[in-house]
């Protein structure tokens, strides 16, 4: 092979080569890319471009794309993120594209890299090592050589995650009887409607911010960004599965579960996008627990959110997956003992 490492910022033709090469390597429903919005971040345009330093990265075979990555890096931190990694199945296009997002790095004084990472924590993070051959909305997809490929980069695994599935389980008597208890000593459970999305999304930013701020690769964000980055989720969901747990008024914790739409990607939606939404949601057979947690002194709302989440897909009939979680942390939940079949996820580190 003749290969070719090029580094760049905002070339139109590096950045249409950057977005263009996944579809090499997937067969169409496996393409869970959003094309616009790795776009957006290479040309400094995102919503997120203000809060890290971006470069895009491709190897080429002579003129051939054969690798691609992102490198970030944020002010402050002593590591740098990779992510949007994709590669063919080749150690020596793994090594040259570690080595240039390793050379950004230490460039930049870094003593470790972290990923994979699509430049934020709030878009996508973490390698999927198990379970290929069926993509899920908003849950991590890649090839399933990836792992093999970094961990021979000195890639170790930092932390962990699993995601479960689950069929139809009915809610038993015990379950309902608690979730009456904990509504009577002052929980009010709620779905948001349409007209209150804006203002439960701002609940949910500011109860994010304090959950997840002990979060290694945690970083801070406004509430404009994180309007601009989850807006675009209200024509997907079913709102009935937007769960919200307030104590006095104030938000504690919530839960929100989308129907399974494959590989179809959030944000604005073609009319043939749009229409294969609205079909899906008329009667769909699986969905996806996109999140979970509340406030540490209010962890029982998390028995509360799961138990009204499965009463309510059990009347419909579908299977779930339960968010991805790290494997370490324990949740309360109904489903514990039910899981049919468990995703695995990991987020690498390397020393440089």
């Amino acid at each position: 092979m003749n290969l070719r490492v090029v580094i760049f910022q905002g070339e139109e033709a590096y950045i249409k080569k950057f977005v263009d090469f996944p579809d090499q390597l997937y067969i169409k429903r496996e393409r869970m890319r959003d094309k616009q919005a790795e776009a957006a971040l290479l040309r400094g345009r995102h919503c997120l471009s203000r809060t890290a330093e971006v470069w895009g990265i491709l190897v080429f075979n002579r003129e051939k794309t054969v690798g691609r990555c992102m490198a970030s890096f944020y002010d402050g931190d002593d590591h740098g993120f990779f992510g949007f990694f994709e590669c063919i199945e080749n150690q020596e296009v793994c090594h040259r594209l570690v080595g240039a997002v390793g050379k950004l790095a230490k460039q930049r004084s870094r003593t470790s890299l972290i990923g994979p990472v699509d430049v934020s924590f709030w878009m996508n993070y973490r390698l999927k090592i198990d379970h290929f051959g069926n993509p899920h909305t908003a849950e991590p997809y890649n090839k399933e050589y990836y792992f093999r490929l970094l961990q021979a980069e000195g890639f170790s695994v930092m932390e962990e995650y699993i995601s479960d599935i689950y069929s139809v389980a009915a809610v038993n008597d015990k379950y309902s009887e608690r979730l009456e208890k904990q509504l009577s000593e002052g929980y009010e459970l709620r779905s948001p409607a349409k007209r209150e999305y804006k203002s439960s999304l701002k609940d949910i930013y500011h109860l994010m911010t304090e959950i997840c701020r002990d979060i290694p690769i945690y970083k801070d964000i406004t509430e404009k960004q994180f309007l601009a980055l989850f807006s675009g989720w209200k024509s997907m969901l079913d709102l009935k599965l937007v769960k919200l747990a307030y104590r006095e008024g104030r938000l504690v914790g919530f839960c929100a579960a989308i129907p399974n739409y494959g590989n179809l990607k959030t944000g604005r939606h073609t009319l043939p996008e749009s229409f294969r939404i609205l079909l899906k949601r008329r009667k769909p057979k699986e969905y996806i627990l996109l999140y979970m947690g509340s406030l540490k002194k209010h962890s029982k709302a998390n028995f509360m959110l799961s138990t009204s989440i499965q009463k309510e897909i059990n009347e419909r009939q579908g299977s779930l997956t339960g968010a991805v979680v790290p494997k370490d942390e324990g949740m309360e939940s109904p489903f514990s003992g039910l899981a049919e079949n468990t995703y695995r996820y990991v987020l690498l580190t390397a020393q440089l």
